[in-house]
């Protein structure tokens, strides 16, 4: 029967676990298993999975991600999974829907709904989001203002005004989906792009309130932080983004730029050679040369060569051209610290992209 076991499988493996209290849910929902006996009906399972979805976005605290099977339910980073059936029973149309919580693998709540056949399943979807408490019935609107975010994106460039337009179609967006981190996340970028790091720290940190514990936001955080001038709240993400990854170098790498732009020349190469450390191979070995850099910074000219020498030993076997440096793109170092400007902007080139 239904795939419950193997979702609860596949969040097992997944290591599916949120902090308790919290409030903001990310909610998977794959197909909904047809149990009528006729298979011309298996594509009611997915129309009602999206009209579930839709009917539940917009919701204050809940955030619907419409997964393809249960095996994918994972890689959407649920805090639970909504999953149901369907059946034909006396001639009615008949639902059933079950709320999961990922992380304790517990149930939270159920709801049944039936109707006549000719009517549709989008009154169940309905009533099926009503009886789980969290309908929001945004779907249609959200996807017309994600249809806005892509437009504003596609005609964005160079011209004036364009990262303005795509702003407020995030914004816009942020307003129909409230519990969506990475509309969050996406409005945080395009102010990190722009070097207004007060405003990116504020979009970022309402990112995290929706997803405490994801890597990625946590490590773009870091780096608003760092260039807003906060290099405490700065190294207490990149900290708890090691700490969730501690096999992720890059982890390391991040605390050794934050600390490197400000200046902390010695906590920068400690880091670097720690995530080098971890794994000589990531980056490509820049983290050497970044040592190299960071200890050329404290006077230290022997010492940057010793380690500049290592890093291009390694570089030997990587048969460069004549005249190619073996310094990619990513070893490069975040720029020094500047004087912090009235919005907390710094001058110099945009935060690395991690």
């Amino acid at each position: 029967m239904c795939c419950r076991s193997l979702l609860l499988t596949c969040l097992w493996l997944a290591g599916c676990s949120r902090p308790a209290g919290e409030r903001f849910e990310r909610i998977a929902i794959p197909p909904f298993e047809n149990l009528s006996g006729d298979p011309e009906l298996d594509a009611m399972g997915r129309g009602l999975a999206d009209l579930i979805t839709g009917e539940i976005t917009g919701s204050a605290l809940s955030h619907p991600v419409r997964v393809d099977t249960p095996r994918d339910a994972p890689a959407a980073r649920p805090t639970h999974i909504l999953h149901g059936y369907f059946s034909r029973e006396r001639g009615r149309l008949r639902v059933r829907a079950v709320l999961e919580d990922a992380g304790r693998l517990k149930v939270t709540g159920t709801a049944t709904a039936e109707g006549a056949p000719e009517a549709g399943p989008q009154p169940l979807a309905g009533l099926i989001a009503g009886q789980l408490g969290r309908r929001g019935g945004q779907g249609r609107e959200a996807e017309r203002a994600r249809l806005a975010v892509r437009e504003a994106a596609q005609a964005g460039g160079p011209q004036a005004g364009a990262p303005q337009a795509q702003l407020r179609a995030l914004e816009a967006l942020s307003r129909l989906t409230p519990a969506d981190g990475e509309v969050f996340m996406g409005i945080a970028s395009l102010r990190q792009a722009t070097r207004d790091y007060t405003a990116a720290v504020r979009a970022y940190d309402e990112a995290l309130r929706r997803e405490p514990d994801n890597p990625v936001f946590l490590n773009e955080a870091g780096y608003a932080r760092a260039y807003a001038g906060d290099l405490a709240g700065a190294t207490a993400l990149l900290s708890r983004y090691r700490d969730l990854r501690p096999g992720d170098p890059n982890a390391l790498d991040s605390l050794g730029d934050v600390h490197f732009h400000h200046g902390r020349f010695a906590e920068a190469e400690k880091f670097y050679l720690e995530a080098y450390s971890k794994s000589p191979g990531f980056l490509g070995g820049c983290d050497l040369y970044k040592a190299a850099q960071a200890r050329l910074k404290t006077g230290d000219v022997k010492g940057a060569e010793g380690l500049l020498r290592r890093f291009t030993e390694r570089h030997r076997a990587a048969n460069l051209k004549p005249g190619q440096s073996p310094v990619s793109e990513v070893c490069r170092l975040p720029p020094a610290i500047g004087p912090v400007s009235p919005r907390g902007t710094r001058p110099g080139r945009p935060v690395p992209s991690r």
